[in-house]
């Protein structure tokens, strides 16, 4: 946990402001951000860290709570926009992606999962193969290979985006299990 605090702070710059461990509270420039779990942080061969999921919000609540009145807003326009048919396709791609969770985590399937996810082999552009839980789209055969990139760069940050049940959870995993078959990386054993 040392190791992710002097990250935040010696690193990206940000302060501690209260707690510590997955309680660390860190500020800047407007953002809070909290509940950094030592298994959701990757640390790359040349050191840094790559933080996978942690909690973020702006430190004016009135600005967040603009942003998600709108965002919302947004996504009851966009449920109300469909019909039940592209309801249930939604719905059942949100189901997918648990099921993918699972067996990319080798986590026993929920009865509910039974049949929803089949696991293959996916081959990245070098080669490499790891267990996926799916056939990966072209976009997401792309997100891939740019999050596959970027891992090998000396960039310090990229955003994966997109509706719930598009598949970034899976891909995350994909990415890490192939960190680590390669040893370009480990999942922090804090």
């Amino acid at each position: 946990m040392d190791e992710i605090q002097n990250y935040m702070t010696n690193t990206l710059g940000f302060t501690l402001s209260k707690g510590k461990g997955i309680n660390a509270e860190y500020t800047k420039d407007g953002y809070i951000v909290t509940d950094i779990r030592p298994e959701n942080v990757i640390k790359q061969s040349d050191g840094s860290l790559a933080v996978i999921d942690c909690f973020a919000k702006f430190e004016d609540e009135s600005i967040a709570n603009n942003i998600m009145g709108d965002v919302e807003n947004q996504a009851q326009r966009f449920i109300d926009s469909m019909s039940s048919s592209q309801l249930k396709d939604e719905t059942d791609l949100i189901k997918q992606e648990s099921a993918d969770y699972d067996i990319v985590n080798d986590i026993e399937p929920k009865p509910e999962h039974s049949d929803k996810s089949v696991s293959q082999d996916f081959t990245f552009a070098d080669g490499t193969k790891v267990k996926a839980p799916f056939k990966p789209n072209a976009q997401q055969i792309d997100a891939l290979n740019e999050m596959d990139r970027f891992m090998k760069s000396n960039e310090t940050s990229m955003t994966l985006s997109g509706y719930a049940g598009t598949g970034k959870t899976s891909l995350m995993e994909m990415i890490a299990k192939k960190g680590r078959k390669q040893q370009r990386f480990s999942t922090h054993p804090y």
